[in-house]
């Protein structure tokens, strides 16, 4: 009995170091060998990183102003996602609101700019915050979305950072 159950478990541990079974393959593999040679190779001096060129920033759905706050449900989204513009209110909505974005691990999307200067303003105003410049017109249209600052949770649009 001993030995066919020690027969038993040989068998099984042969089976573990079988050969890989390829489910797909397209054609176009290529052998890892090719990018484990890039990590063996000496180092090279770095190259000064240029500064990104500043685009200008539009929303043509939004612009400045009261938002209704309303409930929704996206019970995916990851973190509260906040829109603002470089004008003052959305300054000044930034620096009222920031200690509560932060705890709340909100990501800002600036999405009316035309100036460097106020895009950098706005992202030293940020410090602490993850904070980019993108067209928010598919946020716009999805949740009809016309004024900015707002604050989009899982659970509802508004310009309070407090639950409704």
């Amino acid at each position: 009995m001993s030995k066919l159950l020690f027969s038993l478990l040989m068998c099984t541990t042969l089976t573990a170091y079988a050969e890989p079974t390829v489910i797909y393959d397209s054609g176009r593999t290529m052998p890892i060998a090719h990018y484990l040679e890039a990590l063996n190779m000496p180092d090279e001096p770095s190259i000064p990183l240029k500064k990104p060129a500043f685009e200008n920033i539009q929303t043509p759905e939004m612009t400045l102003g009261r938002v209704q706050a309303s409930k929704i449900n996206i019970p995916m989204l990851m973190s509260p996602l906040f829109l603002i513009g470089t004008d003052n209110y959305s300054k000044q909505w930034l620096s009222s609101n920031k200690a509560a974005l932060i705890k709340m691990s909100a990501v800002g999307m600036i999405v009316n700019t035309s100036s460097e200067q106020d895009t950098v303003d706005i992202l030293r105003l940020a410090n602490g915050l993850t904070v980019s410049t993108a067209s928010a017109s598919t946020l716009a249209r999805r949740f009809k979305l016309s004024h900015y600052p707002v604050l989009i949770t899982k659970s509802s649009v508004s310009q309070s950072t407090t639950p409704p």
